[in-house]
């Protein structure tokens, strides 16, 4: 934590000391963190995404501010995701059955991206990852217990299922998620069969606070400029009330 010299140089060894790569390093680092890279820097973001709509290479801008995570838009897109889903399969089955035997039962649940679930909100098309699908089918056929999600994730039966401004579920859905886990694990065990303690989902009441995201962050906009309010703001915060 925190901004201290050295912080991200990674590992040294005598070497690297001896001929001047890690001081070179450190220097680096320093010139990065200075008063005005740290200045320009925000300039610089919101200059390039005013002027040419683009932004950091880990993040896409959608439709009305929505944010999405760049690399899942094309993470599944490839010729070869039939046999990599097969060759995923066998393994967690196997891992399934070692763990069966020794008492554990294995619950597995495959979710879908933020832009299959809202691929209108993306200003381009792009092929829809249904790699979730496909992978919870296979997984069931050789025997691996698993969680369908989709119930959880219909958009038009509850509302907004992910975050707009970042990459993770809202507070429903994730409530929603467990809650529909753990009856699971109830039906298929009863209220006596879990070790522990019985099961209990609730949904906890929390204060309004700011929510600006993990993609909102990496954009790194001025807090209040004129690219943070039309990009950001309009999801900033959320209602403590559905928290």
């Amino acid at each position: 934590q925190g901004n201290w010299l050295g912080k991200d140089v990674g590992e040294v060894d005598s070497e690297e000391v001896l001929n001047g790569t890690f001081a070179a390093r450190i220097a680096n680092d320093y010139a990065a963190r200075s008063v005005l890279a740290e200045t320009v820097r925000p300039l610089y973001n919101e200059g390039l995404y005013l002027g040419f709509e683009r932004t950091a290479p880990q993040v896409t801008v959608g439709r009305d501010g929505w944010l999405f995570d760049s690399m899942s838009l094309t993470r599944f897109q490839r010729d070869d995701t039939p046999e990599i889903i097969e060759r995923f399969s066998d393994l967690l089955a196997r891992l399934s059955a070692s763990l069966e035997k020794r008492g554990t039962k294995l619950l597995f649940m495959p979710i879908p991206v933020k832009a299959t679930v809202y691929p209108e909100m993306l200003r381009q098309s792009v092929p829809r990852d249904e790699v979730w699908r496909p992978l919870g089918a296979s997984l069931e056929e050789r025997g691996v217990w698993v969680h369908d999600v989709a119930p959880s994730f219909d958009k038009d039966t509850h509302g907004l299922i992910f975050n707009p401004n970042n990459s993770h579920w809202t507070h429903e859905t994730s409530c929603r998620t467990a809650q529909a886990t753990a009856e699971m694990i109830r039906q298929a065990y009863g209220e006596e069969g879990v070790p522990g303690a019985e099961i209990k989902g609730r949904i906890r009441q929390g204060r309004k606070q700011p929510l600006l995201g993990d993609l909102g962050k990496l954009l790194g906009f001025r807090e209040n400029s004129r690219a943070y309010n039309s990009v950001l703001y309009p999801y900033q915060f959320i209602d403590g009330d559905d928290e």
